[in-house]
């Protein structure tokens, strides 16, 4: 008689706990939730995700499609009617290109909003980045003062509460240089109170 291979540990408890979240939580409930939020999450290493669509009135998921595209949020905008399309008013999401298409293109009168932490993420790689990059190439001439700039990258991107002593004085050096570099951290820090 052939051995059959041994079944990892787990598997069958996996199987299980699938099975019952399939139960439970597989058929599509549409509440009456108007305003949602979109998010992509992985689900394995290399790179597999899903995407959720969860209800910011009720507090609860509302649909999980395997993928993070376009076509997968396609997927839960199929299960809704025309009514309940024309009902949404507000889509929370990150910057997602392939989101904000869909979004757009099924609930045209939604208003899409980014979420806070991808606009100040995106605001410290694009802008603060950029104009730090200008200023110390305009300083390749003035070594030290190129030095302080270009040493300032995550001290840009701290909150004022959250800097040390140590980068106080640094933030102090910038102000000196009068840099557009102090006005990118003060409009950074108004940005978080929008």
């Amino acid at each position: 008689m052939p051995l059959r291979k041994p079944t990892p540990p787990g598997t069958l408890l996996k199987k299980i706990d699938k099975d019952k979240l399939e139960r439970r939580f597989g058929e599509f409930k549409r509440d009456s939730s108007n305003r949602l939020a979109v998010d992509e999450f992985a689900i394995h290493r290399h790179h597999k995700y899903a995407t959720v669509v969860y209800s910011l009135d009720t507090k609860r998921v509302l649909w999980v499609g395997y993928g993070r595209s376009r076509k997968t949020l396609s997927s839960f905008f199929q299960l809704l009617t025309p009514e309940q399309k024309f009902d949404i008013k507000a889509v929370a999401m990150d910057q997602s290109t392939a989101f904000e298409l869909e979004v757009k293109k099924q609930c045209p009168h939604a208003v899409v909003v980014y979420d806070l932490y991808h606009v100040l993420a995106n605001y410290g790689r694009k802008v603060i980045d950029r104009v730090r990059v200008d200023v110390a190439n305009k300083l390749k001439h003035f070594p030290e003062l190129r030095k302080v700039v270009k040493g300032s990258r995550y001290l840009l991107y701290k909150r004022p509460e959250d800097l040390s002593d140590n980068e106080h004085t640094k933030l102090a050096d910038l102000a000196k240089l009068n840099s557009p570099l102090l006005k990118c951290y003060l409009m950074g820090n108004e940005l978080r109170h929008l």
